[in-house]
């Protein structure tokens, strides 16, 4: 089990749970330049934690084996923190853009879809 938090110098920090006790520290070797709070999700047996970074785009990092991918953008112009929801076999993204719509991008297991305008009228909470 994991614990990920934006610290103060916008990168993304975790604690591993091993079923008994926490990490000591927090590890800060994931980096980042977030803009948002981080959500993740297991899925397939591995660990993603999303985040918006400072240019509203939508990135991951997946843990794999034991070893975390480093950064990748899904791109977009987002404006707000991410919504995950599993839905197996399909893991979906969701976010609300620059334009007020929520859009979703999802993920089979091989590749990621671009992303699906959903439409609506939402606040956004960018500046975070």
């Amino acid at each position: 089990m994991f614990a990920f938090v934006r610290w103060s110098d916008n990168r993304l920090r975790y604690k591993r749970f091993d079923g008994t006790n926490w990490d000591a520290l927090w590890d800060d070797t994931l980096g980042g330049d977030l803009s948002s709070d981080p959500v993740a999700a297991v899925f397939g047996g591995d660990v993603f934690v999303f985040a918006r970074f400072s240019d509203n785009t939508l990135q991951y990092q997946r843990l794999t084996a034991g070893v975390w991918s480093g950064w990748t953008s899904l791109g977009g112009d987002v404006g707000s923190d991410a919504l995950q929801v599993l839905d197996d076999p399909i893991l979906r993204v969701f976010a609300a853009f620059a334009d007020g719509h929520l859009w979703q991008n999802a993920y089979d297991g091989t590749s990621w879809s671009a992303w699906e305008d959903l439409g609506g009228s939402l606040a956004l909470l960018r500046g975070g």
